[in-house]
């Protein structure tokens, strides 16, 4: 990485990527992306596990979270995150109109 100034401040930027190294970047965001999908998923399924028996609106979740999953084995992780954020908007939407739900 290269180091670059700024009047006072030092930041760090990303090198160029050349040819040769589109790859690993490739590889890397895929990386970074698989790991937020399955840290959403657990996170979600993790949730409704806790909760869907004492409140029984979550059950619409559910079978969002099974479309994240087969997204995520797939391989696509941007659709995994997107469907999961759904899923973060209909557990927000519940809490609003049921307090009582904990939250995420």
């Amino acid at each position: 990485m290269q180091l670059m100034a700024s009047s006072s401040l030092a930041i760090l930027a990303p090198p160029v990527p050349s040819t040769n190294i589109l790859p690993v970047y490739q590889q890397g965001s895929n990386d970074f992306l698989k790991d937020i999908a399955a840290d959403l998923i657990k996170k979600l399924s993790d949730y409704l596990a806790s909760n869907v028996k004492l409140f029984n609106q979550l059950q619409d979740a559910i079978p969002l979270v099974s479309r994240a999953v087969e997204m995520y084995k797939a391989q696509e992780y941007n659709q995994s995150i997107t469907q999961s954020f759904q899923v973060y908007l209909l557990i927000t939407a519940s809490r609003a109109s049921t307090p009582a739900l904990p939250p995420l």
